[in-house]
């Protein structure tokens, strides 16, 4: 290597070092109720207890239902890790209510974000009982608005309903609805 390109080698090196501050970059500020920490330490214990849910599906017309214990958590609760409003684009977005039992988000009017709106419901000790979001997204390529429901009971995930539909601009309306008891 000539002596120049060594030496903007060795800039870039030190240069993107002292950008990283892995302390910085690790801790997230959380400017509203920590939904997603909440989600994973439940998709954890799913995980790892493997109860079996009472499953339904339904696309439009066609609907299945099952039960099973072979389920991907990560993946069947990514919608609710979804609603988590603690994302540096949201900070200022949502106008809060916050009351012993509900902690109620909306969006601000003028705003243009998926998570049209966050509750979450607790019992009077502070657990967990329900959380509710809207979903919604329209532009010029599609629309739909995604309802999620999620029940707890002794600390733990009971059921979780998500509807909604959705249109692209060439294609008709499909509706849908995911619906599971978990069964312990």
């Amino acid at each position: 290597m000539t002596k120049a390109i060594l030496k903007n080698f060795s800039f870039l090196l030190i240069l993107g070092l002292i950008s990283c501050n892995p302390e910085e970059s690790s801790v997230k500020e959380k400017t509203f109720y920590d939904l997603e920490t909440v989600i994973q330490n439940e998709i954890d214990w799913l995980t790892e207890n493997k109860p079996t849910v009472h499953k339904s599906v339904r696309i439009n017309d066609e609907s299945e239902e099952l039960n099973t214990n072979d389920i991907d958590w990560k993946k069947e609760l990514e919608i609710i890790i979804q609603s988590d409003l603690n994302k540096a684009a949201y900070k200022l977005s949502y106008d809060e209510t916050d009351s012993l039992n509900q902690i109620s988000y909306k969006l601000k009017a003028g705003e243009k974000l998926p998570v049209s709106s966050l509750e979450i419901f607790k019992d009077e000790n502070g657990n967990l009982l329900k959380i509710n979001s809207v979903h919604t997204t329209d532009n010029y390529l599609y629309k739909s608005t995604k309802n999620v429901l999620v029940e707890f009971l002794n600390g733990h995930l009971s059921t979780y309903d998500i509807n909604g539909n959705q249109e692209l601009f060439i294609g008709t309306e499909k509706t849908f609805e995911i619906a599971g008891k978990v069964i312990l």
